[in-house]
C-alpha cells in the first residue's frame, strides 16, 4: 500500500534527518569522497549537515507517513549562490570543493525547482518511487500550463541516473572528475 506524503513539521524533523542520515551512509557513493573514509566522521558530520538543512526555512521537507522516505526540494532563483543543499558545514578539502564548483558550474540557469534530496530508510520497497510519484503528480496540478512540472536534480550515483529515467527525467549535463556527476531534468 502506498503511504501518503505530507509536508514535514518542526517536530518531525528528527525522523527526516535519521531517515536522510541512513540513506546517505548506506548508499555512501559520494559520502567517502566529501566526509573522509571514517565511518563515524561521516556519520557526525551528515547529521549536523542535514540538521542544518531542515531548519532551513527556504527548503520544503516533505516525508512518508511513516518516514521511511524523505525528500528535499527547493526553489531556485536567480539571486541564489549556492543551494542550500550543497552548504558546507565545515571547510571542504580543495578536492572537494572544486568538485562541488564543477557540478554548480554545468547546473541549469536559474530560477529552477530543485530536488535536492530524495531518501529512503529502506531501500528498494517503492518508497522513493512512491514520494516521487505523489510529488511530481502535486507540482504538475500546480503548473497554469497543464504541462508537467520542471525539475531539476543532480546525483553522483549512477544507479539514480536510470531509476529517474523512470519518471520522465533526462540528462541535462554531466561532469567526470574524482567522482561523477549527473545533472537530470523533467520537463
Amino acid at each position: 500500500m502506498s503511504q501518503p506524503i505530507h509536508t514535514l513539521t518542526t517536530s518531525e524533523r528528527p525522523a527526516a534527518i535519521e531517515t536522510l542520515v541512513a540513506a546517505f551512509l548506506r548508499d555512501g557513493s559520494i559520502v567517502p569522497f566529501v566526509h573522509g573514509p571514517d565511518p563515524k566522521v561521516q556519520q557526525e558530520r551528515l547529521l549536523t549537515r542535514f540538521s542544518t538543512l531542515l531548519a532551513d526555512p527556504t527548503v520544503e521537507v516533505v516525508a512518508s507517513e511513516d518516514f521511511n522516505c524523505v525528500s528535499v526540494w527547493e526553489r531556485k532563483t536567480v539571486e541564489d549562490k549556492e543551494s542550500a543543499a550543497a552548504a558546507p558545514t565545515q571547510q571542504p578539502r580543495q578536492e572537494v570543493a572544486d568538485f562541488f564548483k564543477k557540478v554548480y558550474d554545468i547546473g541549469p540557469p536559474k530560477p529552477f525547482l530543485y530536488l535536492a534530496f530524495l531518501a529512503t530508510k529502506v531501500a528498494g520497497k517503492g518508497a522513493g518511487s512512491n514520494m516521487l510519484r505523489q510529488k511530481l503528480a502535486l507540482l504538475d496540478a500546480q503548473e497554469p500550463s497543464g504541462k508537467k512540472a520542471q525539475v531539476y536534480l543532480w546525483t553522483a550515483n549512477p544507479a539514480n541516473v536510470e531509476f529517474y529515467k523512470k519518471f520522465g527525467f533526462v540528462v541535462y549535463s554531466e561532469v567526470h572528475l574524482q567522482e561523477s556527476c549527473w545533472w537530470m531534468v523533467r520537463e
